[in-house]
């Protein structure tokens, strides 16, 4: 049985829109949102052909599609308050906005993937859902499945701009398979509209196959292009951590780490997944695990500290507390469990502060920075427990911190003579005079946190913590994390806060049975800063697009005192402190219920923060930016029409083709073969004009007359005087067709459909041209080989 062309398209888009929602699973756990897209999409796509069937008017197909979707809508998320559990009511309006503010909560605590809770899935499904229905109505209902891939494309870019490390070439595949398919199914039936392609095939199909042939080689070879040529730009492939000083590695798949800050950038450009390192803890929202302190700066680099450390500094014997750190600061014990596989390196990543390490071989400690090295065995096979601390400090409690002893201050805040004194400036600026050390340092990771997080920044790799790297990065304002952590240890100690920079990595992924892993992707650095009496604390000023879920020491700690405001400071706070997979959230805020507040205080500009850099943000964005392509695709060519009438003539034909387009769009068509007054006898006759209210119509009538027959001379009325009487004529029509379609032609006009789908058209024109002159040239070697074959057997 064939299926009726609409119903093909219908699947098409439903396929489509299928596919390009597989590229959201990253974001969410669990699979039971996808079964309610795809259940929403078939029933509102169901709604659109059952419809069809009775009328093609698309405000009536839109109209029962969405009526069909709140239905649905109530019937799964919010049966139990939705009148006879499927009608909207004011306790399901309630309910609907209930579960959207939990979703909507947890999606800005949670880094992706977050758990797929009532309100996440509520979100998810709906909005999704209605990216389908969009879909639907370009390529069915308004018959423009070109156009109907910028909403499959948004769905894909939310994933691709919010995961740090993007999305696999397999979803781009998929994603980019459904929308090739669509198309191909519109243009299958646009040809075969015509009849049969050649006459002299015995199979329409295999006459569509040979048609379609090259369509497919290309749309196969394009796809697979997109796939690879990443692959083979320099500074996009794979790379693994390498050897310090020396640029390449071991050859056995392993790494050695001597000072990882000067080579992080292109390791942060892998896209490796090899775990180095798997860990459990008890700790609920693990710090990441430190590796190298780098506390001195040299103006072009950042370097640890030269020095001996004593032989009998063993961490098996455990270790004092850190330096600063009073031994009456509320501590909470934890203990962390590594195993590292496929890390080789001389210094041991551990969390900080640590008490004792219990590990086989000759391991010992430097006092001052906790940081563990190891004399002769590497950390490859290793495997080890961390007894560990989290420091319990809050604001208020740094904020009256004293002042740092003055050995601390003097070693840990010096810097170049040379350093530009613009970076000292920009210090001041943003940290504001007023407040307390805690206060400026808090100012200053605010700033920053507003920069774009990138790899293509200042700097070459291996001097992109120096001064200039670091100047040029807070004009630039865009960098990756070796850039936020030194800009900020720099800024910090030109304001006198002792200072210093931190490379290891970032907690990495939670697994179901609680092991986190860590890859190479995860390696990071970040800035600490010293408060006597709490030692050094960890902050972090590069953006939630890098570190979503990994909280400072004190954001941890749940602090809610304000901090004082200053003028100058500019500060953007990241409100996302849980960790990858939601498990890390308090268990307040892994449930449904208890949704009512929220367990942080947030004031309105924090909350408004992170709505506008909510990835369903972007989304919406993107659809409404999407939506508004065909108006402002038609204004800017209404426009360009307007800016080439140069003469009178050319101004008057412009005033005639701008009206028919408007009244086309209104459902109104006016016919080419009507003379001017025609036309006018038409929209009044028909009453689409009343005859008290012609006057524009009637000054637009007698210009055309006038150009067209008149004898040359005059320049006759300008052209914004036109456009005012074509835009006159078009408001009066419209107020006598119905709302729906006045709308629709206002908000989507069809005209600007056109418009944007004009090179679709011109491609399928020249498919069907090249299909047709394929046709010619077999009919014609098909011909002569007849011909041949009858001229043998006469012979």
């Amino acid at each position: 049985m064939i299926l009726p062309s609409s119903v093909r398209v219908a699947l098409a888009a439903w396929l489509a829109s299928m596919l390009a929602a597989v590229t959201i699973f990253p974001l969410v756990q669990g699979q039971g949102w996808f079964v309610d897209v795809a259940l929403l999409a078939a029933l509102t796509a169901g709604a659109g052909l059952a419809v069809r069937r009775v009328t093609t008017a698309a405000p009536v197909v839109v109209g029962a599609q969405l009526l069909v979707w709140v239905v649905a809508v109530c019937m799964i998320f919010l049966n139990r308050t939705a009148w006879l559990g499927v009608l909207p009511g004011p306790d399901a309006i309630g309910s609907g906005q209930e579960l959207f503010a939990q979703g909507l909560r947890l999606m800005h605590r949670a880094a992706p993937p977050v758990s797929a809770t009532a309100g996440v899935v509520f979100i998810t499904a709906a909005g999704l859902s209605l990216v389908a229905l969009l879909v639907d109505v370009l390529a069915v209902t308004v018959r423009r499945p070109a156009v109907a891939g910028l909403p499959l494309l948004a769905v894909y870019c939310v994933p691709a701009a919010v995961l740090s490390d993007g999305l696999g070439w397999p979803l781009f595949l998929l994603a980019g398979a459904g929308f090739l398919l669509l198309v191909a199914v519109d243009s299958v039936d646009r040809v075969q509209a015509w009849g049969r392609v050649l006459s002299g095939s015995t199979s329409s199909r295999s006459s569509l196959g040979m048609v379609f042939a090259g369509a497919r080689r290309l749309a196969g070879v394009s796809l697979a292009l997109a796939v690879v040529l990443p692959l083979l730009v320099p500074g996009v492939g794979e790379r693994v951590l390498t050897a310090s000083g020396t640029g390449t590695g071991r050859g056995d798949g392993t790494v050695t780490v001597l000072n990882p800050l000067l080579r992080l950038r292109q390791d942060l450009g892998s896209r490796d997944t090899t775990p180095l390192l798997t860990y459990t803890t008890t700790d609920p929202a693990p710090q990441p695990l430190r590796v190298v302190v780098d506390d001195e700066f040299r103006g072009d680099y950042w370097q640890p500290s030269t020095g001996e450390v004593p032989r009998d500094n063993k961490v098996q014997n455990g270790a004092p507390l850190p330096e600063g750190l009073d031994a009456t600061v509320p501590l909470k014990a934890e203990q962390t469990r590594i195993n590292v596989t496929a890390l080789a390196q001389n210094y041991l990543p551990v969390p900080f502060p640590w008490r004792k390490i219990d590990v086989q071989g000759n391991w010992i400690f430097d006092a001052k920075s906790q940081v563990v090295l190891g004399e002769g065995p590497t950390t490859r096979g290793l495997q080890y427990s961390v007894d560990h601390y989290t420091v319990q400090a809050t604001p208020d409690e740094l904020r009256a911190a004293p002042p740092p002893d003055p050995t601390v201050l003097q070693r840990y805040t010096a810097l170049p003579s040379d350093l530009p004194n613009e970076i000292r400036r920009i210090a001041r600026v943003q940290a504001g005079l007023n407040g307390t050390a805690y206060d400026q340092a808090v100012r200053l990771r605010d700033w920053l946190r507003t920069f774009q997080y990138s790899e293509q920044a200042p700097g070459d790799g291996t001097s992109d913590s120096g001064s200039n790297a670091v100047l040029e990065f807070l004009k630039e304002k865009r960098g990756y994390c070796v850039h936020f952590a030194s800009a900020m240890a720099v800024m910090a100690r030109t304001l006198d806060i002792p200072a210093r920079v931190v490379v290891g990595f970032l907690p990495g992924t939670r697994a179901a049975d609680g092991t986190w892993t860590v890859s190479l992707r995860d390696a990071h650095a970040w800035p600490e800063l010293y408060f006597q009496g709490y030692g050094w604390v960890r902050f972090e000023p590069t953006p939630a697009a890098r570190t979503a879920g990994v909280p400072d020491v004190v954001e941890s700690n749940q602090a809610t005192a304000p901090l004082p405001s200053s003028s100058a400071s500019t500060s953007a706070p990241d409100t996302t402190p849980s960790a990858s997979a939601n498990s890390r959230l308090p268990k307040e805020d892994q449930t449904d219920a208890g949704a009512a507040g929220d367990a942080t205080q947030l004031s309105l500009s924090q909350r408004l923060v992170g709505v506008l850099t909510s990835p369903w943000t972007l989304a919406a964005v993107l659809v409404l930016l999407a939506l508004s392509l065909p108006m402002v695709a038609l204004a800017l060519a209404r426009r360009a029409r307007w800016r080439r009438a140069s003469t009178r003539a050319a101004r008057a034909e412009t005033s005639l083709d701008e009206l028919g387009e408007r009244l086309s769009d209104l459902g109104v068509p006016l016919s080419a073969a009507r003379t001017p007054r025609g036309v006018r006898q038409w929209l009044v006759g028909a009453e689409h004009v009343p005859p008290d209210r012609a006057d524009p119509l009637d000054r637009l009538v007698a210009e055309l007359e006038a150009a067209r027959y008149a004898p040359p001379g005059g320049d006759g009325p300008d052209a914004s005087q036109l456009r005012a009487d074509v835009r006159a004529v078009a408001k009066i029509v419209a107020e006598q067709v119905p709302t729906g379609r006045r709308r629709l032609a206002r908000l989507l006009p069809p005209s600007g459909l056109a418009l944007l789908t004009g090179a679709a058209s011109r491609a399928d024109a020249a498919m069907e041209g090249a299909g047709e002159r394929a046709a010619g040239r077999v009919g014609h070697v098909g011909e002569e080989v007849r011909r041949f074959v009858g001229s043998g057997r006469k012979r």
